[in-house]
């Protein structure tokens, strides 16, 4: 990546860490769904980012998310997880598809709605699993943070499909 192709991620790793510290973190409904909007940061890197920049982005990301909201390491744990599978991600669904443009950023312009909201609904369904159990120390409250897994995924791919729509207006729709 040279000088001026690290200005985007820069700015979008800033602003998604202070917007998930001053406003995500602290919506949640009911006590069972929670936003996770920070990831956007790591579904939306192209899928040529070099694996070691995607790890340690994730890490850093995650790890100052963790510092910021008192989660001991959770975040960073489950951002790493979701950075090391979303390789294979992309390979699984653009087998089916062919959307996925190898140096585009993966956005709703991109590779269309209803294929970024598949891919953004797997990814962050992963993060919430790895993050709720982890948070619970194992799998002693198996259905409970199912239950909690799935509905903060709905709620984090709203978020962010939100996100989406108003910073990145569509061009096509698929």
């Amino acid at each position: 990546m040279n000088r001026s192709s690290l200005i985007g991620p820069i700015i979008n790793f800033v602003v998604l860490l202070f917007a998930q510290v001053l406003v995500f973190g602290n919506l949640s409904l009911y006590n069972t769904a929670f936003c996770f909007a920070y990831v956007l940061f790591v579904l939306a890197l192209p899928p040529v980012t070099s694996r070691v920049w995607l790890l340690l982005s994730a890490f850093f990301l995650g790890l100052l998310v963790d510092v910021f909201e008192d989660t001991l390491g959770i975040n960073a744990a489950a951002c790493v997880f979701i950075a090391y599978l979303k390789p294979y991600v992309i390979r699984a669904l653009d087998n089916q598809s062919g959307t996925f443009e190898e140096n585009a950023p993966i956005t709703v312009s991109t590779v269309g709605v209803s294929m970024f909201a598949l891919f953004t609904f797997i990814m962050v369904f992963i993060h919430c699993l790895v993050f709720f159990y982890i948070e619970a120390a194992g799998f002693h409250l198996f259905w409970r943070n199912m239950a909690k897994a799935f509905f903060s995924a709905d709620y984090t791919v709203v978020v962010i499909l939100i996100i989406q729509f108003i910073f990145y207006p569509s061009g096509r729709s698929r």
